[in-house]
């Protein structure tokens, strides 16, 4: 078996558990980090990373950096955070059946595996069934 899906497996699992915010974090701490001088280097940062495009579509324009976990807020590391268009960003938020807007793990999952260049017949099942969504969204 390729090493890469043991990689994404590791990380969907610490994703998965570090899902929500911690306790005691509410969303006015959570918009005041958004607009705080720190997040907006990481965030630069972040897009440098990933080569300022959508690492599903491969969109270069209103790209948001995007959470793909809670749980090291203000503290998360690179594999944390990925860059999504707007529509994928939104889209991404819309497949989650909690009321609450966590990460779908299943984005992340696509999303890891896109960048370990991991090109599985059901990958791109996945992935081609996102981009409808958002389509259709």
């Amino acid at each position: 078996m390729d090493v890469r899906y043991s990689v994404i497996d590791t990380f969907c699992h610490l994703l998965k558990k570090n899902r929500r915010f911690p306790r005691g974090y509410d969303k006015d701490k959570y918009l005041a980090h958004m607009n705080s001088y720190g997040w907006r280097i990481r965030k630069s940062k972040v897009l440098e990373l990933r080569d300022f495009k959508c690492e599903l579509c491969g969109k270069e324009k209103d790209l948001k950096v995007h959470h793909m976990a809670y749980g090291n807020i203000e503290k998360e590391e690179d594999y944390e955070l990925s860059v999504l268009c707007k529509s994928c960003h939104t889209t991404s938020h819309f497949l989650t059946k909690n009321k609450i807007s966590l990460p779908s793990p299943s984005v992340n999952r696509q999303i890891l595996s896109m960048r370990l260049d991991v090109r599985s017949k059901k990958t791109k099942r996945k992935i081609k069934y996102f981009l409808k969504i958002r389509e259709d969204h």
